[in-house]
């Protein structure tokens, strides 16, 4: 995988070297991250801190929860519980070809493939996507919470919760404030 980051490049620089430089960035952010891994982490490789790293680098909205999301996500391997990360379902969907330009189906959630967690329980097959130094930093290096869930509060994070029925609760607020959006664009709209 390669590790996002700025690269400087000229006219005539060759693709093939320029990958290269991003895999072997990735293997030494990688190297350096294994050692850091705790002894009773549920993650055990490098494709196990990659993978994680790569659904926190899509969970995340800011760099400050991405320890917090990876906590909630170690939580959940400790327990056996499925991930259930809508980025691995939408990975899942699209083959990681496209972006999806809709909202996530019921359906979408059953879909059979290895790499939606709220069908396998565990990691998925493979990484989803190619994450930053913070995702890989976090997977190794997760806050300790007694969080199981989180769900998008509307305010560029997420609200934390360590009960189903709180988390139900967040989640049906988040619904209200979407719905509440909603109907204020199309009275814009209507009054255009």
């Amino acid at each position: 995988h390669l590790m996002p980051s700025t690269y400087f490049y000229t006219y005539g620089d060759q693709r093939d070297k320029i990958i290269s430089l991003m895999k072997k960035q990735m293997s030494q952010a990688l190297d350096k991250v294994m050692l850091k891994l705790k002894a009773n982490s549920p993650l055990k490789t490098r494709k196990d801190v990659l993978i994680l790293a790569s659904i926190i680098e899509k969970e995340a909205g800011n760099n400050q929860e991405r320890p917090k999301i990876a906590g909630v996500f170690i939580n959940r391997l400790k327990r056996g519980m499925k991930l259930q990360a809508d980025p691995t379902t939408i990975y899942a969907v699209t083959e990681g070809k496209y972006k999806l330009k809709r909202t996530l189906r019921r359906s979408d959630l059953k879909a059979a493939s290895p790499y939606n967690t709220y069908h396998v329980y565990g990691l998925p097959l493979g990484p989803i996507a190619c994450p930053g130094r913070a995702s890989l930093e976090a997977a190794v290096n997760p806050t300790k919470t007694d969080a199981l869930y989180f769900v998008v509060n509307g305010k560029g994070g997420h609200n934390f919760s360590s009960t189903l029925k709180e988390h139900n609760r967040y989640v049906q607020e988040f619904k209200a404030r979407v719905r509440k959006r909603k109907s204020q664009k199309q009275a814009l709209v209507k009054t255009d």
